[in-house]
């Protein structure tokens, strides 16, 4: 078997012509030669593109980073450009606000207990994070936001406590309706 396919490759090998040397050898060189490489500007704006996006993308992604996460480093040398660090405690303590002022909205006008609760641990969540960037704070600032965490945690657990009261009221209203239908 392995000396018919020996043949058969010979046989086919053969077929193709010899190239006429020099002559075909020179014609390709002279082809090769005169494609000219892309401009230096070309070459250089795929890595400056992929440089530029990759940079974009981790400068977002460290503007809420906190003490002891990886791009935290990143969000401390950027600080000059994205803000000083009391500016980003008041962020997130507004947004803190906002979120408890929502929850207080759900519980009052829609009786969305679990709506309510869900926003309301949203704001606990969000008063850590702020209490975690204290540590970047000192003096009469920190002292500041540390009384306002305080405070609207408080708050915070004040409407989950209500939440729940209200909760119940409404289990007992709707037991005594149920019973009342009997």
């Amino acid at each position: 078997m392995s000396d018919k396919l020996e043949k058969d490759l010979k046989e086919m090998f053969d077929e193709i012509p010899e190239p006429e040397g020099r002559r075909d050898r020179a014609m390709f060189v002279a082809g090769v030669a005169t494609r000219r490489p892309p401009p230096l500007w070309r070459r250089a704006l795929v890595p400056a593109t992929a440089i530029f996006v990759v940079l974009f993308a981790l400068s977002i992604g460290s503007l809420n980073a906190s003490p002891g996460q990886t791009l935290y480093p990143l969000r401390k040398a950027l600080s000059p450009v994205v803000g000083q660090p009391v500016e980003v405690v008041d962020r997130v303590i507004r947004r803190a606000e906002v979120s408890l002022e929502r929850a207080e909205e759900l519980l009052d006008d829609n009786e969305d207990f679990s709506g309510a609760e869900a926003r309301t641990e949203e704001t606990i969540a969000q008063l850590g994070e702020a209490n975690g960037l204290l540590r970047e704070l000192s003096g009469e600032a920190r002292e500041e936001r540390e009384d306002e965490i305080t405070d609207l945690n408080e708050d915070a657990f004040d409407l989950l406590e209500d939440i729940e009261k209200e909760r119940t009221d409404a289990a007992e209203d709707a037991r005594e309706e149920s019973g009342s239908d009997d």
